[in-house]
């Protein structure tokens, strides 16, 4: 009864600020970051009420400035297809369907994290797990991400959280195959509604396969070669994925612009490139810091060629910068920076970098250690796609959330573990110090 208990409370706690944000965190970007629904709303409205092989299963469509519809290319659009099939068959309908189309996206994300925070109470208790779901209710991407129709954050979380779960080595051959069988499942839906994100989202299958095989004291030859196959089933996935999409435009949207060698320039132009999306925001800062330090502006253009090739780090550092967690306090909420996470948690490892040496190379790892060194993993695999998709990164609005796949989490977890011990000490201290009160 306790444990159903606490589950009602993560996720109405999850739920109720993912899908109404009672915690008034980021209203201004969250409001920004739904426009990327443009990408799916208008082809619900193209569609409404096609019951051809084109409207169930039609790739997603750009409405231009030109009023013209344009094919998407790096998508399958399982959401497009999805949200068709639940909306009505009518521009009004769907208009009215949006709100809970929304709702449901939102209540997926809250279950997915309350399924971490189930492992946290499992392997650390409940004071943790309270405080680990009060930081993620508090998490500023996360709510934002929450309510888009097209970004389907719980897609981000879901693989994560069932190899969490269910993924402990000690747990009978057939849950373990079953484990694998659904982190595939949940890897391919989501290569169906996109690719962003995707190295972060195979990946961190990695941090709890890393974490159990410690506790256990499975050799790390034994537990990397797990994380390889993990790996492949992942990779299975993408491709089974592309696959299909090639298929949808060969036979559904009978066009070429789904063809292999258009969607390897598009990865080109998200990978490779340091032009999708860019701007000069970052010279003209660069360059109106040097002129406030009297650097004449006559070497802006020599100083401008060694702009280009920073521009990923300032975006780096930017990402940086923005929120991890807000802590409401009425008007002036209290925003935790990113970067204050990563730090502090680098900084601490550095500290015990002996034990967690100790722990690494011994038989079973101690909780805290070898939950330490996963998140260690998590921060190497978040930043994936940092490197990964340069290209991506330049969308300096929204690329943050790729902290939170899955380095915030973790990192939130030891967090909520200190301040955990730190309470049942003070508490005891204070039953100390009665005592003796009494005796006197």
């Amino acid at each position: 009864m306790r444990l159903v208990s606490f589950v009602a409370f993560a996720f109405c706690l999850l739920f109720a600020s993912y899908r109404w944000n009672v915690f008034g965190i980021d209203r201004a970007t969250v409001a920004n970051n739904i426009g990327v629904d443009s990408y799916v709303i208008p082809t619900l409205d193209l569609y409404a009420g096609d019951s051809s092989l084109q409207g169930r299963i039609g790739e997603i469509q750009l409405l231009g400035g030109d009023g013209q519809y344009q094919p998407y290319v790096m998508s399958v659009g399982l959401q497009r297809i999805a949200y068709s099939v639940l909306s009505p068959g009518t521009r009004d309908g769907v208009e009215r369907a949006i709100p809970y189309l929304r709702g449901l996206i939102e209540a997926l994300e809250a279950l997915a994290l309350t399924m971490f925070v189930i492992v946290v109470r499992r392997e650390f208790g409940y004071t943790c797990a309270i405080l680990t779901a009060v930081m993620l209710a508090l998490s500023n991407w996360l709510i934002i991400f929450a309510p888009d129709l097209f970004w389907i954050s719980p897609t981000f979380f879901m693989p994560f959280a069932v190899v969490w779960l269910w993924g402990d080595p000690a747990c009978p051959a057939t849950q373990q195959r079953m484990v694998a069988l659904l982190f595939t499942v949940c890897c391919f839906l989501k290569c169906l509604c996109g690719y962003d994100y995707i190295t972060n989202v195979f990946g961190a299958a990695a941090v709890p396969l890393l974490y159990y095989g410690l506790r256990r004291g499975v050799p790390l030859r034994n537990i990397f070669a797990r994380i390889a196959r993990y790996g492949a089933l992942s990779v299975a996935a993408f491709f089974t994925a592309i696959l299909l999409q090639i298929l949808q435009f060969k036979f559904v949207e009978k066009n070429t612009n789904g063809s292999l060698s258009a969607f390897l320039k598009e990865v080109h132009r998200r990978t490779l490139s340091n032009g999708e999306g860019l701007g000069t925001g970052y010279d003209d800062a660069v360059l109106s810091l040097l002129h406030r330090l009297h650097i004449s502006p006559s070497h802006d253009p020599a100083i401008e060629r060694y702009l280009v090739p920073m521009r990923p780090v300032l975006r780096y550092f930017r990402y940086l910068s923005m929120g991890a967690v807000t802590i409401p306090f009425g008007r002036h909420s209290l925003q935790l920076p990113i970067g204050l996470f990563v730090g502090g948690f680098l900084l601490t490892a550095w500290f015990q970098r002996k034990r967690l040496k100790e722990a690494l190379l011994s038989g079973e790892s101690d909780r805290l250690s070898a939950w330490t060194l996963a998140t260690l993993a998590a921060l190497v695999i978040t930043h994936l796609w940092v490197v990964a998709a340069n290209g991506h990164m330049t969308h300096t609005f929204f690329n943050a959330i790729v902290f939170y796949i899955p380095f915030l989490p973790m990192v939130y977890v030891l967090l909520a573990a200190a301040i955990a011990s730190w309470l049942k000490h003070a508490v005891r201290a204070m039953n100390v110090k009665t005592e003796t009160v009494l005796e006197n």
